[in-house]
């Protein structure tokens, strides 16, 4: 120790006095101890320190006190051994109490008091440089001890690691961020997802896809509705007495426009309904069913219009090629003769095959039957027709001509009934077909209650 610093209090082990003693002899220290005058009677006694030992866990530890009663009320005729043996102890004290990190609860010693000066001190010698002070120049041992002796009666309390802590201010940026967990947040996600799909969006997809069927019905509907008036011009054409056969083979195109519309409702009625998403009323796709049950029916209905006006156009176009005959004279040479001969043997033949060929119907069935009999009847009426033109027998064959050509415009008369009837009939058929579809579209719609 070269130097002794007087800003700040030695540590608290009392080794440093030992060493003091140590360096310059036992008996300098304890002359040196033994000529300091004791503290005025007047100065204030020394409170010991109270020490609160912390142990860890926040474990309340009781508290002691240090007895230091022979340093503050030492008799003047105390030995300096027990002077000595009292300051061992106090620093003793104060280091096991730093040891534990104690907090340290003590009075301040007023350092206003004049301490009294230890007996036999010296005096700093002055010293001929002036800028060095008293406290830079070596000090005696005993000028040492006595220096250390007042320090410790000016010694504040030993303040703990943690006195005035306080704690600072969180950084923003950290204080800002919050740890949590996400599987909460993402399990209550996913159930508020599957409860508005439940209540909002499954409700919604069945509407949706009831509306999607309901719509394919009705259009159907609305597309063979609307091809009911030209089906009845079709019919006016087809049942007309005179219609030629290029009136009759324009009819096509629109008879089969009327079959493709009649099978796309069909077509409807026979889909099946949308399935109905878990969870979810089937209600509105409940109520499809029985506008699909009537659609079959109307498909059948339009397709049996329309088949009976097309058989009607092909029945009449192929009896207009039955026995078509050249011009028959009541006078004729053996060249004309045979000629004749095959061209009615060719028209008996075709005729046949017309007949076998005409399409059914209840109401032409008497007028098929009338052509049958002349076709029948036509084959002994060309051998007598021939044999009259061979023996020049005009009268028998002029005969003969009148009476084929009667049959024939029969045959043409018969049909103006049947016709008439159809006409009836399946105008009667088209009205209330038109009105079944106004009905199952103001039922797909809403318009019409359900029965």
């Amino acid at each position: 120790m070269d130097k002794a610093e007087t800003a700040e209090l030695p540590g608290n082990d009392a080794s440093w006095y030992r060493a003091l003693l140590e360096e310059d002899g036992t008996n300098n220290a304890a002359e040196d101890v033994d000529n300091l005058d004791p503290p005025p009677s007047d100065l204030p006694a020394f409170t010991p320190p109270t020490i609160v030992t912390v142990e860890p866990h926040n474990e309340q530890v009781d508290t002691g006190e240090v007895d230091s009663a022979g340093i503050a009320d030492s008799d003047e005729s105390s030995t300096n051994d027990e002077v000595d043996a009292n300051l061992a102890a106090a620093a003793d004290e104060a280091l096991r109490t730093d040891q534990h990190s104690t907090e340290i609860a003590t009075p301040r010693i007023d350092t206003n008091i004049e301490q009294p000066a230890a007996a036999g001190t010296l005096e700093p010698e002055p010293t001929t440089d002036p800028y060095l002070t008293p406290v830079e120049r070596k000090l005696s041992p005993g000028e040492r001890s006595s220096e250390m002796v007042g320090q410790l009666w000016t010694a504040s309390a030993h303040e703990g690691p943690i006195d005035g802590w306080a704690p600072d201010d969180m950084d923003r940026a950290i204080s800002s961020k919050r740890s949590f967990r996400w599987t909460p947040v993402i399990a209550f996600t996913i159930v508020v997802a599957l409860v508005v799909v439940g209540l909002v969006l499954l409700p919604t997809i069945t509407r949706n896809r009831a509306n999607n069927h309901r719509n394919m019905m009705t259009a159907a509907l609305d597309a063979l509705r609307g091809e009911l008036p030209d089906t009845q011009t079709s019919l006016e054409i087809a049942t007309e007495p005179d219609s030629t056969t290029t009136n009759l083979g324009d009819l096509s195109t629109q008879l089969t426009a009327l079959s493709a519309k009649a099978s796309a409702v069909d077509g409807a009625g026979r889909a099946s309904l949308p399935s109905t998403p878990p969870l979810t009323s089937s209600q509105p796709i409940d109520e499809l069913a029985p506008i699909q049950k009537r659609l079959e029916p109307l498909a059948a209905t339009a397709l049996t219009i329309q088949q009976r006006i097309a058989g009607l156009v092909e029945y009449r176009m192929l009896m207009n090629n039955f026995l078509v005959l050249p011009d028959l004279p009541t006078e004729a040479d053996a060249a004309t003769q045979s000629d004749l001969r095959v061209a009615m043997a060719s028209a008996q033949a075709e005729s046949a095959s017309i007949l076998a060929d005409l399409p059914e119907d209840v109401s032409l069935s008497e007028h098929t039957a009338l052509a049958r009999q002349i076709n029948e009847s036509f084959a002994t009426w060309q051998v007598d027709y021939l044999e009259a033109l061979r023996t020049q027998d005009t009268a028998t064959a002029e005969m003969l001509v009148a009476d084929l050509t009667a049959q024939l415009n029969e045959l043409d008369a018969q049909l103006v009934t049947p016709l008439a009837q159809i006409r009836r009939q399946t105008d009667t058929d088209l009205i209330d077909l038109a009105r079944s579809i106004d009905e199952v579209i103001g039922l797909a719609l809403g318009q019409v209650p359900a029965p």
